[in-house]
């Protein structure tokens, strides 16, 4: 898998790749396995998510004592809300917002790409 990545002042691409990715079925809640972490971003944006569960504003799998799909605006693997925002709002520089490894790192564009192994 391969999360590539532009800062919101659009000096910096980015690209994260890990070596084993893997996500559930819907009876484990879609639980993410993400490891061996490789790029040239601030670091290891996924590490938080390993093994968490997605959690959505109606399904609520995370640690934290509120849904954190509400707090943060969005689904994702969710531990107790922080990690990475990828499925966060384009332009909004809150927790709600498009992020990468902390508050601080927000993004202007971020994609995934998964490949199925041979």
């Amino acid at each position: 898998m391969k999360v590539n990545m532009i800062t919101k002042d659009g000096g910096s691409y980015w690209f994260a790749k890990y070596s084993n990715f893997r996500i559930a079925s819907s009876s484990d809640n879609y639980r993410l396995t993400v490891s061996g972490y490789s790029g040239n971003s601030t670091g290891d944006g996924l590490a938080h998510h390993n093994n968490r569960q997605f959690t959505t504003k109606d399904a609520d799998n995370d640690d934290a004592p509120y849904n954190c799909a509400f707090a943060r605006d969005a689904g994702s693997w969710f531990g107790s809300c922080t990690g990475s925002n990828l499925n966060g709002h384009f332009r909004k520089e809150n927790i709600a917002g498009l992020w990468w490894k902390g508050y601080s790192n927000f993004l202007r564009y971020a994609e995934m790409k998964f490949r199925r192994r041979s």
